[in-house]
């Protein structure tokens, strides 16, 4: 009776002990993205934005530049030489330019038009190119852009009726 006590008593402590941790020998094919999505809300018109390269050259940008500036040394070996290794730095220039000028497109929202380099660099001048950028959206609309401080807009040239009622004896009356 013992025995078959203690045998049931084994069967529970091994259902009941902790799952081991089992580790996969195999390593997945399916890689995480080096860079990730860069995602941020519009500080001006919370829209959500999403930029889809990363906001700083990065190493392998250097490669890539590097070897371009081999294909040009190789290209220009009769009259340069080892000369031609120094035209990673105009490269590099150009690249650094082309680079900022595309982030800088990419970080405009084309919502409300606030642009935050702009901002950080003249507030003033950015208030006044998203002053533009409405006024442009209002013109493709065919709205008249409201003043700031300006005359109040024209009264409609019907006047509308308050209510239900009003609008039924109107009816009536003019037929």
């Amino acid at each position: 009776m013992d025995r078959k006590i203690e045998n049931i008593k084994s069967k529970i402590n091994r259902r009941t002990r902790p799952a081991r941790k089992v580790r996969l020998s195999f390593k997945s094919l399916w890689q995480s993205r080096s860079s990730p999505i860069w995602s941020f809300f519009c500080p001006f018109c919370k829209a959500s934005r999403k930029v889809s390269f990363r906001p700083q050259p990065g190493g392998w940008h250097c490669v890539q530049i590097g070897i371009t500036a081999l294909f040009f040394m190789l290209l220009g070996w009769p009259w340069l030489a080892w000369k031609g290794v120094v035209s990673f730095l105009p490269f590099w220039a150009l690249f650094e330019t082309i680079y900022r000028l595309r982030m800088r497109h990419a970080l405009s929202c084309p919502h409300c038009g606030f642009d935050p380099y702009l901002y950080l660099d003249n507030v003033e001048r950015a208030k006044e190119e998203m002053d533009a950028h409405w006024r442009r959206k209002f013109a493709e609309k065919g709205i008249p852009y409201p003043e700031k401080g300006g005359s109040p807009s024209p009264a409609p040239s019907v006047p509308l009726p308050l209510h239900r009622e009003e609008a039924l004896t109107e009816g009536n009356s003019k037929s």
